[in-house]
């Protein structure tokens, strides 16, 4: 089964998301998977497909305003609206005095081989 995102791939739509933000804190997440389906009808195969999704999560803070919004349109225009509306949406949210502070930015090592 091929990767949905190599490595690469990935930390380009990280950095993209990023990007587009503007508030003090952002995360991002990236849920890929792939998922098949087959329907049958008088005991026999109908349709089957193979199902391929790239989801993304960002989450965004000003100061302890905090807002997320998940979204699968990889485009430039799509996530730039995704994260504007996170964005509009945390600078309306109410204060969460028991928010806990984002993770410094993490460095991730790939070792080769160990998903094939």
């Amino acid at each position: 089964m091929a990767d949905l995102l190599t490595d690469a791939e990935a930390r380009e739509l990280c950095q993209r998301v990023l990007s587009h933000s503007s508030a003090d804190g952002a995360e991002v997440r990236v849920d890929a998977s792939n998922d098949g389906n087959a329907r049958f009808a008088l005991n026999q195969l109908t349709t089957s497909a193979d199902v391929h999704d790239v989801g993304v999560t960002v989450t965004v803070r000003f100061g302890s305003r905090s807002a997320a919004v998940t979204f699968n349109g990889l485009e430039d225009r799509e996530v730039a609206e995704s994260v504007a509306r996170a964005e509009r949406l945390a600078q309306v949210a109410p204060a969460d005095p028991e928010l806990m502070p984002l993770l410094p930015e993490a460095t991730y090592v790939t070792v080769p081989g160990f998903f094939d």
